[in-house]
């Protein structure tokens, strides 16, 4: 009786160790990334599109605010980078990159806010979004060989 009550018990915890390690196996995001067994959307806020976030990457700070995510529309941001220790010299058609829940990538078309000094003001300016996205990930690759990602819902 007690060889079969242990048997059972072992076996009972190996299920419940196998179902754990299932689901905790790395999960795909929405861009096909791992996210340690939590689901995207409760991994990072997603912010309405007219709301400003303010990131920190070292010593350098941005405060991103979507002007334009439209669909069939150019997407557009407003973008200001502030720092006072490092030279703001980077190319950000590529730090900056834009994709959708499907991960549609979106091209940079342009960056208004030119490089270089301590403060920048600019536009980012993407191709038009997909007919049926719901929500676009920027991603900030770079600065101070930091990465950030923000989430806008449409």
């Amino acid at each position: 009786m007690t060889k079969k009550l242990l048997l059972g018990f072992i076996i009972l915890i190996s299920g419940f160790i196998l179902v754990k390690l299932v689901a905790s196996q790395n999960s795909s995001n929405i861009l096909g990334e791992t996210t340690n067994g939590q689901d995207f959307e409760n991994t990072q806020e997603v912010l309405k599109n007219d709301k400003t976030k303010t990131i920190s990457m070292g010593a350098v700070s941005l405060e991103i605010t979507p002007r334009q995510l439209e669909l069939n529309k150019k997407a557009v941001f407003e973008v200001n980078i502030s720092t006072h220790s490092v030279d703001l010299d980077y190319d950000f058609l590529s730090v900056f990159k834009l994709s959708d829940e499907r991960n549609n990538e979106y091209q940079t078309l342009e960056w208004t806010g030119g490089r270089g000094g301590h403060h920048l003001s600019g536009e980012l300016i993407f191709n038009e979004l997909q007919q049926d996205t719901k929500s676009v990930i920027l991603y900030i690759e770079g600065i101070n060989d930091l990465s950030e990602q923000i989430i806008f819902s449409l």
